[in-house]
């Protein structure tokens, strides 16, 4: 994770980048566009994101982190039944 600091007119800036996240996403479209995976009962995960992008949809969606496991695993399912899961899917 990177953090940048900048004084844009007058106003301090922050920005925090995460270097990781644009390599893996390209991973995973990578990963879903070869064929390398024929069924997806042949994997063993759904998702591939870095450190800081899970810690975004878990402040996002606080039930992916629960301590109970029937919730977390529903609100993962729902997750990646979503729209916005697109980029994370390596199936």
């Amino acid at each position: 994770m990177l953090i940048k600091r900048a004084v844009v007119d007058g106003e301090a800036i922050t920005a925090t980048l995460d270097p990781n996240a644009e390599r893996i996403l390209q991973e995973n479209e990578g990963i879903r566009n070869s064929g390398i995976v024929q069924q997806k009962a042949d994997m063993h995960w759904a998702l591939s994101m870095s450190t800081m992008q899970h810690s975004v949809l878990c402040k996002r969606y606080p039930d992916l982190a629960s301590d109970d496991g029937e919730i977390s695993t529903r609100a993962w399912k729902k997750f990646i039944r979503s729209s916005e899961s697109k980029k994370y899917r390596v199936t």
